[in-house]
């Protein structure tokens, strides 16, 4: 116990070898009086800490199950009895079947329970050693008593129970047995409650009766604002007098013979190079499994996965189809569809970009925390994750596709309508690597949030519609090279005009009429210099007709003959970015071990 700052988390931290980064901890720890190495100690031990993180479309009994066929080689009727006993035990039979939920988000089990189900959790292996942080953070007394209680029972079965705690109510810290006081990291006590009321009051710092004893201890050893100088000084003094008094001298000193990790340094120092690497219950196959299992029932349930994203698809289906209605194939059609064909793209890109990393970057702490516990694999976790999702972006975009395709009225070729559809899956699939990539290089969602679209404007600027390609500055073309807009956008323009040999133009008609023809015998624009077809342009107010859909390919610098290349390059990039997304979270997991 101790004040914020005292250094209790990073105690535990310590002990459990976990989140040391930028620290050089020196020191050792002994367990059954033998130095023991960090490896060790997670192999006997288990970290409850502070912050809950659940997926809260899972019930309680799910969770439990998913945690225990990772935890253990143990049997599935093994693991069934067990997760029934820790039911039973942690008093979370009656909520067994109700969904965990998310706190002020959706209907969720209480408080209590969630810490419950947490240290269930963690116990499902049956650890010697219990370590907490924080356990009743969040809780009233009520409910800071009964989850005390559930560790003290556990306690009594035979575990050793360490935690952390901040000013709990007295009937709470009468319930521990042992109390370690830290003040600015240094010990401020070390034994049992009612001996650290008599080592106070030996130095006459003596607690007022009926008075709740913690908050006196925490009275005396934090640091008060404005008072720093006069707090460190009587926090010294009291660390100074523990250390030369009789209750640290009756402390069991270590062994003399110890056996060491080391044998050539006296001193273990523990450093994220030397923590010991991931040894997993279960083969990658099987984490894949099951990971891609609860990531199915995550997206079935989770209404923001399933039927929101379904909803909004139909939607903006509907509405481009009634805006851009039955083109005609005429001059105002050639700008209509082109605009429409480069929406359908960028629309697919935004929905599944923005999805993925809302979804991907709620799941980031969980996945932290279950790799760090020795779960599963990165790459086990990431290709699970896309596995789930890949029947999303294969419906989501052929709906979408069969909706607009025929409401706008585009090319009426079956072949046409395949190659768009085709086209759209794998944008899809491109777009979603994309924010699997953003969301793991990115340290919240709102950082995501307002790097994704920033990226997708410059994407988006080389796709060919907002400017021509051949007018890009050549110090800048390599850009629309990364651009799947541009790829695509040349796909479908390629789809949507080849072979359309009729597009309607009134001034070939006037030409016509008037005797003139526009277009050579080889179907390129004649030299219009000539007086008479000058005024009849300027007459007509009427720019330049293109009557053929080569020449609409042509207008936007494409190349009908790119089709197969742009659909492996896309595919190149798909690949590209998904290794580029996995190596991000991989990066990403191993910094925050």
């Amino acid at each position: 116990m101790g004040a914020s700052g005292s250094g209790k988390t990073t105690l535990l931290n310590v002990l459990t070898g976990r989140n040391l980064r930028n620290l050089r901890i020196g020191g050792k720890v002994y367990l059954n009086n033998e130095v023991a190495s960090i490896g060790k100690l997670k192999a006997c031990s288990a970290y409850v800490q502070q912050d809950d993180h659940f997926i809260g479309s899972l019930t309680v009994r799910e969770h439990l199950r998913f945690q225990a066929v990772l935890r253990t080689n143990s049997k599935r009727e093994h693991i069934t009895k067990r997760v029934s006993k820790l039911l039973d035990e942690l008093g979370l039979a009656k909520a067994a079947d109700t969904r965990i939920g998310y706190p002020g988000i959706s209907k969720s089990i209480s408080g209590g329970e969630m810490k419950r189900l947490a240290f269930a959790s963690e116990i499902i292996t049956d650890p010697a050693i219990l370590f907490c942080d924080e356990p009743t953070s969040g809780l009233d007394s009520s409910k800071a008593q009964s989850v005390v209680g559930v560790l003290k029972s556990l306690a009594q079965l035979g575990r050793t129970i360490v935690c952390t705690i901040h000013q709990p109510p007295s009937q709470v810290s009468e319930m521990f047995d042992n109390l370690l006081l830290l003040a600015e990291g240094r010990v401020a006590f070390l034994g049992t409650i009612s001996e650290s009321l008599k080592f106070f009051s030996n130095i006459n710092l003596i607690c007022p009766s009926n008075y709740n004893p913690s908050d006196f201890f925490i009275a005396q050893i934090a640091i008060v604002p404005g008072k720093e100088s006069e707090c460190r000084d009587r926090i010294n003094n009291i660390c100074d007098k523990f250390a030369k008094s009789n209750y640290l001298k009756n402390i069991r000193p270590p062994p003399k013979e110890e056996r060491s990790v080391s044998e050539d340094s006296s001193e273990i120092f523990i450093h994220k190079s030397n923590l010991p690497s991931a040894e997993y219950k279960r083969s990658r196959c099987v984490q894949f499994y099951h990971l891609t299992h609860r990531a199915m029932i995550t997206n079935i349930r989770e209404p923001l996965i399933t039927s929101v994203r379904f909803a909004q698809t139909i939607f903006i289906a509907l509405l481009l189809g009634s805006v851009y209605w039955k083109q005609e194939m005429n001059q105002e059609g050639i700008m209509n569809i082109n605009g429409a064909l480069f929406i359908l793209i960028g629309n697919v890109t935004y929905v599944n970009v923005i999805s993925v990393i809302n979804t991907f970057c709620n799941e980031l702490p969980i996945f932290v925390r279950e790799h760090n516990n020795g779960l599963y694999s990165v790459g086990s976790y990431f290709f699970a994750k896309m596995a789930a999702e890949v029947p999303y972006f294969i419906i989501l975009p052929t709906v979408f596709s069969s909706i607009t395709y025929y409401m706008i009225g585009l090319n009426p070729s079956t072949k046409s309508f395949v190659n768009l559809t085709l086209l759209l899956i794998l944008v899809a699939n491109v777009s979603s690597g994309f924010g699997y990539f953003i969301s793991c290089i990115s340290k919240n969602i709102t950082m995501a949030l307002t790097l994704a679209p920033s990226c997708l404007i410059v994407l988006m600027l080389f796709g060919g519609l907002f400017i021509n390609n051949a007018s890009v500055p050549y110090y800048l073309r390599w850009i629309k090279y990364l651009s799947w807009f541009y790829y695509g956008n040349e796909i479908l323009v390629v789809n949507q005009w080849d072979e359309i040999v009729n597009i309607t133009c009134e001034l070939d008609k006037m030409l016509e009429e008037s005797g003139i023809h526009p277009y050579d015998p080889i179907g390129t624009f004649i030299d219009c210099n000539t007086t008479s077809i000058a005024d009849l342009y300027l007459s007509a107010q009427i720019p330049s007709c293109i009557n053929k859909g080569d020449y609409v390919i042509q207008r936007l610098s494409f190349d009908k003959n790119n089709t197969s290349r742009n659909f492996a390059i896309c595919s190149a990039i798909l690949v590209v970015i998904r290794i580029m997304a996995y190596l991000a979270l991989y990066f990403r997991a191993k910094r925050l071990r």
